[in-house]
């Protein structure tokens, strides 16, 4: 769980090894009409477990960002991973997710724009589809089993989280 500097520092190192990140966020309302991210997922190769017993992943405290936002460190941390040459960034749905996280942090322009970016349903269109379909679909199609959704509720005991943030994963 990264929110601290130095969470988010450790986080860059391991995902600038990494060939391919997929990127989520979770939103809140608040008071708000527009969406603010209360919480960015990047996941990475599934077959690495982490000291906090997530797998192969970084929960960033979207709160902690917003505040941490006006440090120029954090965008150039942010620069490393969305510039690199190596890295392919994957959304479902793009769109939705880039848009809420350029509102939620104007201050880390690193998260404008990917270098290399996949959009999961621009490539569903382009390979014929009438409809969007889930990211269970995707799964089952290239991997050919269904996607596990036994870990995508935490054990948020374990992790330390702030109080809004836990109130929206639960």
């Amino acid at each position: 769980f990264v929110d601290t500097m130095e969470g988010l520092e450790e986080a860059t190192l391991a995902m600038l090894k990494e060939p391919v990140l997929g990127w989520d966020s979770e939103y809140s309302h608040g008071n708000n009409v527009f969406c603010t991210t209360s919480l960015i997922q990047i996941a990475e190769d599934e077959d690495v477990m982490r000291d906090d017993g997530i797998k192969g992943s970084w929960l960033i405290d979207g709160e902690w960002l917003k505040k941490a936002q006006k440090s120029l460190k954090v965008n150039a941390l942010f620069e490393e991973v969305t510039q690199s040459k190596s890295i392919v960034h994957v959304f479902k749905g793009a769109g939705g997710d880039t848009y809420v996280l350029r509102y939620t942090y104007p201050r880390i322009p690193a998260l404008l724009q990917y270098r290399q970016m996949v959009d999961l349903d621009v490539m569903s269109k382009s390979i014929c589809f009438r409809h969007l379909i889930s990211l269970s679909l995707f799964v089952y199609m290239f991997w050919g089993c269904p996607l596990d959704k036994s870990q995508q509720c935490t054990d948020l005991s374990l992790i330390h989280i702030s109080e809004p943030t836990r109130h929206l994963r639960i």
